[in-house]
């Protein structure tokens, strides 16, 4: 088969990261396979990580439709003729991939509805919403509750389908080697319980209520007799300085804030508990990330994430993400390690299991065949 991706990102977010996985998978080993995306970081990034991948950089507006993005992708799917056209935020290419005649054309929904776009752009969001209900496309879902709220927007369930992200375990095998130095270059005692987070500082992540449980549970800890809690956030954004205030208040250290960091597996490696309460996540690679790493994962149950977690058996659940029944979860875990080391290892493997990338990669394959008529198959 011949496959194109198109995605608007330039940089190397949760969207790219889908992708690259995605386009690694072994299952396409017999494809070829194009991605089509706008100068910057990704495409760079692509192009060095994926020799087997042809990247195709169009000047492309970041917003989902464009009058020009539609004309120079109906130009490129009409002279390479794809049987599938996949994109990723990207209306004009779905469009373009119609009106080429593209035999099967899919789309993953990474994220939840943005309710403020909702009231910003209303018409603009309301013409996309009807689009995607009347044009006959498949539709990819990166989680449940991503599907739900397709669902809840008109489209029929017949064309939605549910694949979780492929990952490669390969990365997160020798971590446990890193852990000793790892921690010492950060300045952590061996008897310190980490807890991670990593995102960017913006306001649907909730790092404030974040904070909180962090802080309640050092200081439940400390009246405990119990481990020193050490959180470590790595992620930058508009809200830092309001983030930093906070963490001064509650008498946490400035250094628990590591902004971007190149290597994110040595946090994982650092790292004894990930903790993730945002209620708005669609669904969340770090997650699948800490798992793959080993660690044990608090997740606010609502979140797209959560429905992955066995509470109890692989991670923790926190209703409503309450950052009160959060610090009861972290003071638990950091007083006994076992339970942490075993939630751990049992998220490892439920983790290589669900995200296997030969696995999900021919479910993905197979929905693509699928798509195709008969005498349109390769």
């Amino acid at each position: 088969m011949r496959i194109v991706h198109v995605a608007s990102d330039r940089g190397i977010g949760g969207t790219a990261r889908y992708l690259k996985e995605v386009l690694s998978s072994p299952a396409f080993g017999e494809d070829q396979l194009a991605v089509v995306v706008p100068p910057g970081t990704l495409a760079d990034h692509l192009a060095a990580a994926l020799p087997h991948v042809q990247v195709w950089v169009r000047p492309m507006p970041s917003r989902s439709f464009h009058p020009s993005a539609l004309l120079d992708l109906l130009r490129l799917f009409r002279a390479w003729r794809p049987h599938v056209v996949h994109t990723h935020s990207s209306l004009s290419g779905r469009l373009a991939a119609s009106l080429a005649g593209v035999p099967a054309v899919f789309y993953t929904r990474h994220g939840l509805k943005d309710r403020t776009s909702a009231q910003v752009k209303g018409f603009s969001l309301s013409i996309a919403r009807s689009l995607e209900r009347r044009l006959p496309h498949q539709v990819v879902a990166v989680s449940q509750k991503v599907a739900k709220e397709l669902a809840e927007e008109g489209i029929p369930e017949a064309r939605i389908h549910v694949l979780y992200a492929p990952m490669d375990p390969g990365p997160f095998q020798a971590l446990g080697e890193r852990r000793e130095g790892v921690r010492s270059s950060l300045g952590i005692a061996p008897e310190e319980v980490v807890v991670l987070g990593t995102g960017r500082l913006v306001a649907e992540k909730r790092w404030e209520a974040w904070l909180d449980a962090v802080a309640e549970a050092r200081d439940l800890l400390e009246r405990q007799k119990g481990p020193r809690l050490r959180p470590l956030i790595a992620g930058d954004g508009p809200l830092k300085g309001r983030l930093e205030k906070r963490a001064a208040s509650l008498d946490l250290d400035p250094s628990l804030f590591l902004g971007f960091h190149p290597d994110p597996l040595a946090l994982y490696a650092a790292a004894d508990i990930f903790l993730l309460l945002s209620l708005r996540e669609a669904f969340s690679l770090a997650v699948v990330e800490a798992q793959m790493a080993g660690l044990p994962v608090v997740v606010a149950a609502e979140s797209g994430s959560g429905e992955i977690i066995a509470d109890g058996e692989t991670g923790r659940l926190v209703p409503a993400g309450s950052a009160a029944q959060a610090r009861e979860i972290l003071v638990d875990l950091a007083l006994h390690g076992e339970k942490r080391l075993r939630m751990g290892q049992w998220a490892r493997v439920d983790a290589q299991r669900r995200h296997d990338p030969l696995q999900q990669g021919r479910k993905l394959r197979e929905l693509y065949l699928k798509a195709l008529s008969p005498g349109e198959s390769p």
